[in-house]
């Protein structure tokens, strides 16, 4: 249950009006089959389950007849519970609350990110002063020591050139910024690439992982999770893309059928 979906969920759903109806309707069955359709959503792509053909999983999964599922579904919509358009079943609620979930999880990406950098480039002054004072009585040794750390302190403000990444963990983390944070990629200095190596590589291993170790299937997981927030318009992060790396593989996967990626 490690990596089981999860959606913020109400301590007092049960007294919702909206919901107090459908209980005095169907039973405590019915708030049951309300919160087994509503996570069928919240493990769906875009957290939305399209029309028609999905009536008869959802039919399967609340152990009831189509014929029921059917009229259950609708008399949810007429609660104002979910909404059914032409193509898709959803809830406002539930994409409310997934909204505020990934913009809290990019916040807390960030921050981690800006922190990590803030304590790298601290504990490098931190680490010159010390050399540079231990020394000062040596001579030549002292000038030659300052000189060194003064070099090693400019190299982390050197711009880092992605393409020399080679490790699949650094391979994976540069894509992620040239699509994910292109800002960063065009200007990132080499302190600031060890900062985010540092905060997303813990997110690498997990996606590694789900795709086998397959460092080119990995790479086209970015890819789809690229095109997949850019198009709502979210920022995102390696932990989110470890976190739905199942959706993405099975696009991957049937793009492998049909030949097109290798």
């Amino acid at each position: 249950m490690k990596d089981a979906y999860y959606f913020s969920h109400d301590g007092n759903a049960r007294n919702d009006p909206k919901i107090l109806m459908l209980r005095a309707e169907y039973k405590a069955a019915g708030y049951a089959h309300y919160f087994m359709i509503l996570e069928m959503m919240r493990e769906a792509h875009d957290y939305k389950l399209p029309l028609p053909f999905i009536c008869q999983s959802i039919a399967i999964v609340i152990n009831e007849t189509p014929e029921f599922t059917d009229k259950f579904i609708c008399r949810c919509c007429d609660l104002g519970l979910f909404i059914k358009d032409t193509k898709y079943l959803l809830s406002e609620s539930l994409l409310r609350r997934m909204d505020i979930k990934e913009n809290l999880s990019k916040s807390r990406s960030e921050s981690g990110r800006l922190g990590a950098m803030a304590r790298w480039q601290n504990n490098s002054k931190v680490m010159a002063v010390k050399e540079s004072k231990g020394k000062e009585s040596k001579g030549k040794t002292t000038t030659t020591s300052a000189s060194e750390a003064a070099v090693a302190a400019s190299d982390g403000l050197k711009p880092v050139n992605w393409v020399n990444c080679k490790s699949p963990i650094q391979r994976i983390i540069a894509r992620y910024v040239e699509l994910g944070q292109p800002a960063l990629y065009a200007h990132a200095t080499q302190a600031e690439a060890t900062a985010l190596f540092k905060v997303q590589g813990k997110a690498v291993g997990p996606i590694l992982e789900q795709c086998g170790g397959d460092v080119s299937v990995a790479l086209r997981v970015i890819e789809l999770a690229a095109a997949y927030y850019g198009k709502k318009g979210l920022d995102w992060s390696l932990y989110a893309v470890s976190k739905n790396c199942g959706d993405f593989l099975n696009t991957v996967k049937k793009e492998q059928n049909y030949g097109t990626i290798r």
